[in-house]
């Protein structure tokens, strides 16, 4: 889903009510014109929108109070639009929770950075969780799909809709929070592709092996191949 469709998602739904009432004084005058005044749909419509005007009293009442409506309106849109300029965090959260069929990047690495620019440049959807809010600020200020804390919490990974993600790339170079993020994702999401950067093959097979029995403790069905690259 694109970043420009998300956010119009989010403001429309934290303008709805502004745009319900907008809609009810355009529809009300519709209705009122309509079957009060025999006048054609098309002259009712050119009214409606200002197109033209009428020498009556309710054409007066209509253009003055429709301006005030319509000057609400786009006050609300940028009032909003202000908020989330001050708190972009919120913005870039809740971009990253619409994503669906996504890439999760874990950790603001050199190798992360890396992954993230090659496929955004393949027009692949990303969302990343970085912990340190330094590292992605020009990120957040841009309202990319960034969620700034902890990815060892399972709470966080949520918020990054991993269960609907199809990649997922443990890319922090600890090996801890590498146990403890993967452990998560295979609790979470039984069918993403987990790919995990670990420098040295022995301790590869030991984490491959870890979380193959952690994943023994779960149903069957969430038993899956996990992708452990160097």
């Amino acid at each position: 889903m694109s970043k420009f469709f998300v956010k119009f998602k989010i403001a429309l739904k934290q303008n709805l009510i502004a745009f319900l009432l907008v809609f009810s004084w355009f529809f009300g005058n519709f209705l009122f014109l309509l079957f009060w005044t025999p006048q054609s749909i098309i002259r009712i419509l050119s009214l409606l929108f200002l197109l033209r005007s009428d020498p009556g009293q309710w054409c007066v009442f209509y253009q003055t109070y429709t301006e005030l409506v319509i000057f609400g309106l786009v006050v609300g849109v940028i009032t909003v639009d202000l908020f989330h300029k001050f708190k972009p965090e919120e913005a870039c959260e809740k971009i990253a929770a619409k994503q669906e069929d996504h890439n999760l990047i874990v950790g603001w690495s050199h190798i992360g950075q890396r992954v993230w620019n090659y496929l955004r440049k393949k027009g692949e959807s990303c969302v990343l969780l970085e912990k340190d809010p330094q590292k992605v600020e020009h990120l957040v200020n841009e309202e990319e799909p960034v969620i700034t804390s902890s990815p060892v919490e399972m709470e966080n990974l949520k918020k990054a809709n991993i269960r609907k993600a199809k990649r997922v790339f443990v890319l922090v170079g600890d090996l801890v929070t590498e146990t403890t993020v993967s452990h998560h994702t295979r609790s979470l999401n039984n069918t993403c592709e987990l790919i995990c950067r670990i420098f040295h093959d022995k301790v590869a097979e030991v984490l491959k092996k870890l979380i193959t029995l952690i994943m023994l403790f779960l149903p069957q069905n969430m038993l899956l191949k996990t992708s452990l690259k160097k």
